[in-house]
């Protein structure tokens, strides 16, 4: 028994799926922590102040470059970022899908209107995860109750999402360590017969 132990070379660090996995669940259990934090009151209406309409104009581009493991390409995020002409200092920012569009529009001082909305009830967590709700900008015309039953559905998949890959990452390591409890039952059965 003695000799099999020494012949195989213990592993410092798991393997890659097992430290992927450890990854995994280290952001997913957060991120449901952090997600059932949401007040509900951020998915009524009543939740928000109604600022009105204002005006934004394209100021900046701003380009994201990110690689991927997987694929070799880099994937590019291409962001212009709005300010309102009132001076209040509202800005949002919009997706392109070519730099050519997000540069033409921030020349040519491309204007759009949106309806602006402000959260009421304030969040002691870090602004870095909840900006995304502090204020919202909805073109006009758009039902802002069917807006944030869109961006509640998004929250709710996240949330369900990180706690399911948190369930089954420990359910695995559980069964992982009832099977070698087991083996190793078994294995000192086996050697004690054998003596």
């Amino acid at each position: 028994m003695k000799q099999n132990d020494e012949a195989e070379p213990k592993r410092r660090f798991g393997s890659l799926p097992t430290i992927l996995a450890i990854l995994f669940y280290g952001m997913f259990l957060p991120l449901a922590i952090l997600l059932s934090a949401v007040p509900d009151a951020w998915f009524t209406v009543g939740g928000y102040e109604d600022l009105g309409e204002r005006e934004f104009v394209a100021s900046q581009v701003s380009l994201r470059v990110s690689r991927s493991a997987r694929r070799h390409e880099a994937t590019k995020k291409r962001t212009v970022i709005y300010r309102a002409t009132d001076g209040s200092g509202l800005e949002f920012k919009m997706q392109y899908s070519a730099q050519v569009f997000a540069e033409r529009d921030v020349e040519n001082r491309v204007t759009v209107q949106r309806h602006v909305y402000a959260v009421l009830e304030k969040s002691s967590y870090p602004n870095f995860f909840f900006h995304q709700f502090k204020m919202q900008f909805v073109p006009p015309g758009t039902d802002f109750q069917s807006h944030l039953n869109t961006l509640h559905n998004e929250v709710l998949f996240a949330h369900r999402l990180s706690l399911t890959y948190s369930a089954v990452y420990v359910a695995v390591v559980l069964l992982r360590r009832r099977a070698r409890k087991k083996r190793a039952i078994i294995s000192s059965s086996q050697d004690s017969t054998l003596l």
